[in-house]
């Protein structure tokens, strides 16, 4: 067994909600002599989230006063006990779905200290469809549930900043909120030059690229072998909104002066074209009919109003035009095949 996955329930907080058992194995792994991985989710129920921030002191209260709360801090508790540098026995961990909701046990010296053994470490942000889940409306898009606004930004605090030995980081946001600028309803991501100093693999899922990601990568140039951008958005344009936003080429041709020697493997991934013919007038009609199915490096904005994310279009067409983020990505790509 190389992996395992812990999914633990709490309704109502009594000790069968963590048997004996489960706390004295979370604590020694090593009983598994061949487990490498664990991956942690906690089913979750809308109506249980708080409201808003809360300080340390109400963090307390909240862990004794819900039973889920409390099986969340004991259980990474449980699991900061894999810290013994002698016997190190997890290369990878993975938080799936997580709330926005702070937990006691992260800022523990234990749990820090077993972040700081890892090799791999995988995030993902939990988000909530109203129809299924707060029976207000249907809506097709994954909101982030309460708390996002000031979670997201509290990451660092939390785990980045302790990611000493990681190798490979992945981080997936919610569909409808991505991170990563700064300005009216936009959400700042904390990656910054000092963390995650040997990191090799990036995978990032769901954000805004920003400078702070740029730096991200020209301070790791040297070690970076492997980077993936999936559904991520620049978001320049006329409706960005953002007072920080940069442009493909401008992630692109920073990385490059950088000299990112080791780098094997960068991929932009996102949605497809989808321009419809009627909405693009003169010479760009018959460009939009051809630009289907091909792969753009996408562009989004903010909606103040209601807070989400749009897909810009428009940005999308334009840039396409100029050129300019192709050509950028060109030259990575051909700096790449230097490497290899």
């Amino acid at each position: 067994m190389s992996c395992t996955r812990y999914d633990p329930v709490a309704n109502v907080s009594k000790d069968e909600d963590f048997p004996v058992i489960v706390e004295q194995i979370l604590r020694d792994l090593t009983l598994f002599p061949k487990l490498e991985g664990l991956t942690v989710e906690f089913p979750w129920d809308s109506k249980e989230v708080d409201q808003g921030f809360l300080d340390l002191h109400e963090v307390v209260v909240a862990e004794k006063q819900k039973a889920w709360r409390e099986l969340m801090a004991r259980s990474y508790a449980a699991i900061g006990h894999a810290a013994d540098p002698q016997r190190p026995s997890l290369k990878s961990l993975e938080i799936r779905n997580i709330v926005a909701t702070e937990v006691t046990t992260w800022a523990s010296a234990r749990f820090r200290k077993f972040l700081a053994q890892l090799q791999s470490f995988s995030l993902s942000i939990r988000g909530i469809k109203y129809f299924e889940d707060c029976l207000q409306y249907w809506s097709p898009w994954n909101f982030p549930v309460d708390n996002y606004e000031w979670f997201i930004p509290r990451l660092d605090h939390y785990f980045f900043n302790h990611l000493l030995n990681v190798e490979s980081f992945s981080f997936t946001a919610a569909e409808s909120r991505f991170p990563g600028l700064e300005g009216p309803c936009y959400i700042s991501f904390p990656l910054n030059a000092n963390q995650m100093p040997k990191l090799k693999r990036l995978e990032l899922g769901y954000i805004f690229i920003a400078p702070e990601l740029s730096d991200f990568l020209n301070s790791h140039a040297k070690t970076m072998e492997m980077i993936r951008l999936e559904n991520c958005f620049s978001a320049v344009g006329e409706r960005g909104g953002a007072t920080n936003a940069i442009s493909w080429a401008q992630l692109f041709t920073t990385f490059i002066e950088a000299g990112p020697t080791k780098l094997k493997e960068f991929e932009v991934l996102n949605v497809e074209f989808s321009f419809e013919d009627d909405h693009w007038n003169g010479d760009n009609i018959i460009t939009a009919r051809e630009l289907r199915g091909t792969p753009a490096f996408s562009h989004a904005f903010v909606n103040t109003r209601y807070g989400l994310m749009v897909e810009d279009k428009e940005e999308d067409l334009k840039s396409f035009f100029r050129g300019e983020n192709q050509m950028a990505f060109d030259r990575l790509l051909t700096l790449i095949e230097s490497n290899v």
